[in-house]
């Protein structure tokens, strides 16, 4: 059965969202927006999926925050429930009429993000609805979910049929889109069944060594900045060396901060190496603060200055398990190679293993599904690839859809 269900708690909203693609019930809508209730009951009856959504919102202020926040968390539903995509058609158009208007949808569950919205609305409101948050509405579920999503009103004058026209539209072309052909053999895509891991590849990272110590473990992998490769992936590693600002820009030109954000949000194992483990931080202070992916809570910090304890630091430390951590069963009083000068500041609750040098450096932090290592498993011999052998474990249990 491909379905899904996720809770998404911010300041603003707290959206709680369950999606069943093989069941045409229940459908059970509650925003607080009528109009809004209304579109998502017309997606889910066109697209004859089941879905559940209760959302609470700072109704008082405008419904923008809860409309874009459903989208994000449907989006991501999706995308879980898809699964690896075997079989699907991929691929989904419907023109809707109502009345005096005419709607088109077309969509490509390809892995990649891409939204195109060519509607104007003449009436501003809906009753407590903004009618410029149907494109919020549609930007959210299109990134979240990782597809391209055209969607265009051919002619018409009535702002409501409009809106509607096109929420059909849609329903019916991610129908036509998830279902099973018969005739499909694996993924409905050149690239085929691609690898169980990818390298991200950004040009900021140590790619070849993490790639050749996997193969040394005897798992295949490959390095890829395509955003359709990455997500049919069952695990990623984000390697890294360099400067904290220039690898964020790297991933921000080649528009994969989204996609690991939301790779990471379904529940794919996803492990960081050296830089790439601090890129999983909410931020860094190299060269002044830049904002990282924020998938780990904490800010990187410099090293202290210390006559005894030069700076970068480099060189082998034993590691000190903290806590319990698949990855790290047999790495307590191993000795691991480090190079960094920027260090893991954040809880205890995220530190699963220290090394100690000027200060206790956090050797190993995780949150969920994502690992991240200060040292280079791929440079530290035997313990090191004790550890991608883990990882290569967690990767091949991980549950990314139900069945």
């Amino acid at each position: 059965m491909r379905q899904a269900q996720q809770t998404r708690t911010t300041a603003e909203t707290k959206i709680e969202l369950s999606l069943n693609l093989d069941e045409q019930e229940p459908v059970n809508i509650h925003t607080g927006v009528g109009f809004f209730d209304h579109m998502l009951t017309l997606l889910a009856r066109h697209g004859r999926f089941s879905l559940e959504v209760n959302a609470a919102g700072d109704l008082d202020v405008d419904s923008h925050h809860t409309v874009e926040d459903v989208g994000i968390v449907l989006g991501q539903c999706l995308k879980t429930a898809l699964g690896n995509k075997q079989g699907i058609n991929r691929y989904g158009t419907s023109f809707v009429p109502m009345d005096e208007s005419l709607g088109m949808v077309s969509l490509d569950l390809s892995g990649r993000s891409y939204l195109v919205f060519d509607a104007v609305f003449e009436n501003p409101k809906l009753g407590v609805f903004d009618t410029e948050l149907a494109e919020e509405f549609f930007q959210a579920l299109a990134f979240n979910t990782q597809m391209n999503l055209h969607l265009k009103i051919l002619y018409g004058k009535n702002t409501h049929h409009k809106i509607e026209a096109l929420f059909k539209a849609c329903g019916r072309a991610l129908r036509e889109a998830v279902t099973i052909n018969p005739e499909i053999k694996g993924i409905n895509s050149t690239k085929g069944m691609l690898k169980m891991i990818v390298i991200i590849d950004y040009d900021t990272g140590n790619t070849r060594n993490v790639q050749k110590a996997l193969a040394y473990i005897g798992l295949e992998s490959q390095i890829s900045a395509d955003p359709e490769v990455i997500n049919q992936a069952q695990g990623l590693i984000l390697p890294g060396v360099g400067a904290f600002p220039l690898a964020m820009a790297e991933l921000k030109k080649r528009h994969l901060v989204e996609v690991l954000q939301a790779e990471a949000a379904a529940g794919k194992p996803l492990l960081g190496v050296c830089l790439g483990m601090q890129l999983l931080l909410e931020g860094s202070m190299e060269y002044g603060y830049t904002e990282g992916l924020g998938l780990i809570p904490g800010i990187c910090e410099k090293l202290p200055e210390d006559e005894a304890f030069p700076v970068p630091h480099m060189g082998w430390n034993e590691l000190i398990v903290t806590s319990k951590n698949p990855l790290l069963d047999q790495s307590h009083g191993k000795y691991v190679y480090f190079v960094h000068s920027y260090y893991a500041s954040c809880e205890p609750e995220y530190i699963d293993a220290l090394a100690q040098y000027s200060l206790k450096v956090p050797a190993f932090i995780s949150k969920g599904n994502v690992y991240g290592a200060q040292f280079h498993p791929e440079k530290s011999g035997a313990a090191g690839l004790a550890i991608l052998q883990k990882f290569k474990e967690v990767v091949k249990h991980a549950d990314l859809t139900s069945d």
